[in-house]
């Protein structure tokens, strides 16, 4: 009887772990698939607000523009400041001044004190994406900007091939070169209606 019980208690136990398993895979995808659904809703909306449209067709948008010296940013030439995302953190692809190796290799002994290694194999540099730079991002009807202590980046629109608008950040993708990512802290709906809006107008 004592060993039916035991069955029966472990049979529940991992029972119990399989569903609250599955449970926690559910959660994460239709979780992560309902946030999604609505960080997209509410950036068409805030897209939306901006576009005026006439039989369908763009025809022009409602930007209004900020004061740059309140914001303490100096505008190149004629720009005109128009959106702000503070907290953008710039993130990249960095050494982490560690090696990993990979492949096979083995040694044998020749003397005493002395072995000949041999085999085939890489060593590899290890890469992190880590955080470079810690400041905000401005929208200019001439560029996007990332200023902060660390670095200061420009992107003109014509440099700007697109940009995508992820719930925790932005990547800036470039006619030429890498793309550059910035994670932020909270998401600013208007700025990136702002971006999307203007990348269409470039």
């Amino acid at each position: 009887m004592s060993d039916l019980i035991i069955v029966l208690v472990v049979t529940a136990f991992l029972l119990y772990l399989a569903w609250s398993l599955l449970a926690l895979a559910w959660n994460k995808i239709f979780g992560e698939s309902k946030r999604l659904k609505a960080h997209n809703k509410q950036l068409q909306k805030a897209i939306g607000a901006l576009i005026t449209s006439v039989d369908g067709v763009t025809s022009g948008a409602s930007i209004s523009t900020l004061d740059a010296a309140e914001h303490e940013y100096r505008l190149v030439g004629d720009e005109k400041l128009m959106a702000i995302q503070n907290n953008a953190t710039r993130r990249e692809m960095k050494s982490t001044g560690q090696y990993s190796t990979s492949g096979s290799s083995f040694s044998i002994p020749i003397v005493k004190g002395i072995r000949y290694r041999f085999g085939m194999g890489n060593i590899t540099r290890k890469q992190e994406f880590m955080a470079t730079a810690k400041g905000r991002l401005l929208i200019t009807d001439k560029a996007v900007v990332f200023e902060s202590e660390e670095k200061n980046e420009r992107y003109t629109w014509g440099q700007i091939s697109d940009m995508g608008f992820a719930s925790n950040g932005f990547v800036i993708q470039k006619r030429k070169g890498a793309s550059h990512t910035y994670l932020v802290e909270s998401f600013n709906y208007e700025f990136a209606a702002i971006a999307d809006v203007w990348l269409r107008r470039v």
